[in-house]
């Protein structure tokens, strides 16, 4: 695998994506109840292995979409089609058709491109989602060596790792729902500045 192909935003959206999951959801809930797990895994793994396990996780939470399940994610992307369809003066059905159109003037016109923005929210979203996700792989772990040890001093930090994840994840979601809303004004503005140009390029039939 030669890395110098790899593209950066592809790396942002998937690599990292998985090596946050693997990090939060199964490394350090593993170091802290079987470190001598960990110690193996680590001597006997390759650097590539891991990063091509992170890709396989990263693209696979992209096409289940996890991003899509934060609050009040389906109302965001609903009132966005809506400004683009009384933007373009389009049915709402055709709102997404004219998308690609107008991140290849974004493109064209920035060095900050719109898939490398999107890329970095949904880096975010899918954060929070792994830290959340861990939060309940430590409350299992915790309650599990409840039940079989008792209640012990050595608890205390899982707890307060428990509770420092779910503000974590509240805070990653907060930051990603400015984020995407941020990239949605941005967006319509490129299209306001340019809507004879995208509705001349996108030849569409409007319903009457």
């Amino acid at each position: 695998m030669d890395f110098k192909d790899i593209d950066f935003t592809d790396f942002v959206r998937y690599s990292l994506t998985g090596v946050n999951f693997i990090l939060f959801v199964l490394v350090l809930p593993a170091i802290y109840f079987v470190p001598n797990l960990i110690k193996d895994l680590v001597s006997e793994t390759s650097v590539l292995t891991i990063l091509l396990f992170s890709i396989a996780i990263g693209y696979l939470m992209d096409m289940l979409k996890i991003y899509q399940f934060m609050p009040n994610f389906k109302k965001t992307k609903a009132k966005f089609r809506n400004q683009i369809s009384d933007l373009l003066d389009i049915p709402v059905e055709y709102a997404g058709s004219y998308f690609s159109i107008t991140s290849k003037i974004w493109d064209e016109n920035s060095t900050y491109n719109l898939e490398r923005r999107r890329a970095e929210w949904v880096l975010i979203m899918h954060t929070a989602a792994a830290l959340f996700i861990s939060s309940f792989v430590w409350i299992f772990l915790v309650l599990n060596d409840y039940l079989q040890n008792g209640f012990s001093k050595s608890l205390y930090a899982p707890v307060l790792i428990i509770i420092v994840t779910f503000i974590l994840t509240i805070r990653l979601y907060r930051v990603g729902s400015r984020e995407i809303s941020k990239n949605d004004r941005e967006f319509l503005l490129i299209m306001s500045a340019n809507k004879k140009k995208i509705k001349d390029a996108w030849k569409l039939t409007e319903k009457k």
